[in-house]
Order: C-alpha cells, then structure tokens, then sequence
C-alpha cells in the first residue's frame, strides 16, 4: 500500500514538474517575442531618426558620396563605430587621378534645397592639418590642380604651364575691350546664359533651360564672384563666354566636359549633369546671343520665349 502511495505521489510531482516546465517555456517564448517587437520598434524609431537627422532630403543615412577627378566615384559607407574622415575615404576611393594634389569641397544638400559648403581647400592633398570628419550624406568634390588643353589635337600644348596673369588689354572687333587670352580653350557647355536677379545664371544645356547652382567642382557663386573680382563689369560676359579661363584662373582643371549640378525650373529638382560636353558651337552662340543684348547681358525674362531652344 505505501508502496502505491509513494508512485502516486512521485507521478503527481513529475507531472507538477512538466506542467512548470511548460509554464517556464511559454513565458520565455511570449518574452522573446516581446523583446523582438521591442526592438524592432527602437530600430524603426532609430531610422526615423536617422533619416530626419540627414536633412529629410532623401537620400540614405549613413553614407558619402564622392566624385570628380577620383579613382572610383561612387557613394561609401560610414562606419558603425568610430568615425570616417575626409582624407581616408579619398584614399578608400583611390586617391586623386594622376597622383597630382587637389582642391577638394565638401557639400550638403539642405532641407531647403540649397547647397552649404562644409569645406573647400584649394591644396587639400599636400595640405596635412586639411582634413575633416565626414557626417551622413556629405557630397565630396575632388578637381585635380594638373591642367591639360581641352582639345583633341595631340599636337596641342598643354596649359599647365601657361601664365594666368592676363597681359595688358586690347581691343577687339566690335569696340569691346578684351584679354589677350588667345591661348585658352573657347568652349561652352551652355547654348545660351541669361540673367536673373542681377547674378543667378540661367543655362541653356541641350535645349533644356535650368539654374546653375555647380559647376567643375565649384559652386556657381564662386566662379562668379571671381569673375566679379577679377573682371569688373565685364563679370557676366567672362563668365559666360570664357568659362575654360575663368575656372583655370581660379587653379581648376578644365576638359572637353564637364560636371554640372542644376536646378530644374519646372519640377525644382536639382540635378546632377555629368560629363556634359563643351563645345565651341555652343560658345559661338553664346557670343552670338551676347552681342544682341545691352551690355553683353541677356536678362532672363521669365517669357515663353525663355523656354525655347536657342
């Protein structure tokens, strides 16, 4: 009789048992269960605050982008630890093309549309102390300061070592008063330039008018407010129709294309054109355009006839 007893109880005690197991195992399953939900909410959370910390301009956190006279163009990705600087993803990236020193810029793109310069260093390569830590969506632009003659013909001379201080002046056909810059390429990207508000150049690139916001590694204010210093009241013509010069001037590197970024004037999107062609048809109409207007300044008007190709 004891006997029973005593394998009833040892029965009822290893059922106790299973049952607490059981107990044990569907509260740690309905505990995993609410830790994964709970971290997958945080992990939401955190890439909402990613994405809004970047500028809610669209483009994925954590990474950089880089372009120009680099080894591999491209977007990198920031680290999850620790911190990636300027010089390091130029290395990452291959260094500069032809090994040769560069003016290196770094932009973002805001909220409101507009580009804010982070950093521009005219010799960042050679320079040690011009270096940066780079945040999420940082544009990096790399132009190389070797200069070779935009032109096909292999027997032309490099302009590396052409002087860029203009001699005297002289005059030119048409009573216009001009630098004796024989010696620089007469290309254009542009069809046509106009004016608006005084200094914000309207573009004409392939039959599509556009804002010009960058250009050749430099914003569009930039390459103005040189001309502007350097050229007076003849800023708007220099600019429009002696580009090659104006950007070589200021140390850049000019070719047969180049790197534009614009705003759409319809959509308002901005814009990168890569590798847009210069060409001397499109400076000759440039010309052609600027000696119809007062002061060699068209004026953008805002007209239907704005919209057309020239």
């Amino acid at each position: 009789m004891l006997q029973r007893i005593n394998f009833v109880m040892m029965i009822v005690v290893v059922l106790l048992v299973v049952g607490v197991g059981m107990q044990v195992m569907v509260t740690q399953s309905r505990t995993a269960e609410a830790l994964n939900a709970i971290s997958s909410e945080l992990g939401r959370m955190k890439s909402a605050a990613d994405v809004q910390a970047g500028g809610g301009n669209g483009i994925s956190p954590g990474l950089v982008f880089i372009d120009g006279d680099i080894q591999r163009n491209g977007q990198f990705q920031l680290p999850a630890h620790g911190s990636l600087t300027l010089k390091r993803l130029i290395a990452s990236a291959g260094g500069v093309t032809g090994g040769d020193d560069a003016r290196v810029t770094v932009t973002q793109l805001g909220a409101d549309g507009k580009l804010v310069t982070r950093f521009s260093h005219e010799r960042a390569i050679s320079d040690p102390t011009a270096d940066l830590m780079l945040l999420p969506n940082d544009h990096v632009q790399v132009g190389r300061h070797r200069v070779v003659a935009a032109t096909t013909d292999p027997t032309a001379k490099s302009l590396e070592a052409v002087n860029l201080d203009p001699p005297a002046s002289r005059a030119v056909a048409g009573g216009e008063i001009r630098k004796d810059d024989d010696q620089f390429p007469k290309l254009s990207p542009f069809r046509a330039v106009r004016w608006k508000d005084e200094w914000t150049p309207m573009v004409n690139v392939d039959g599509t008018w556009y804002e010009l916001l960058w250009l050749g590694g430099a914003e569009a204010k930039e390459v103005i407010d040189h001309c502007r210093l350097k050229h007076g009241d003849a800023a708007r013509q220099r600019f429009s129709e002696d580009l090659p010069q104006m950007l070589l001037e200021m140390g850049r590197t000019t070719t047969e294309n180049i790197n534009l970024k614009v705003k759409h004037l319809t959509t308002g999107t901005v814009m990168a054109i890569n590798g847009a062609e210069m060409t001397a048809e499109n400076r000759n109409k440039v010309v052609e355009e600027n000696r119809t207007a007062d002061d060699h300044t068209p004026r953008w008007t805002g007209e239907p006839q704005d919209a057309a190709s020239p």
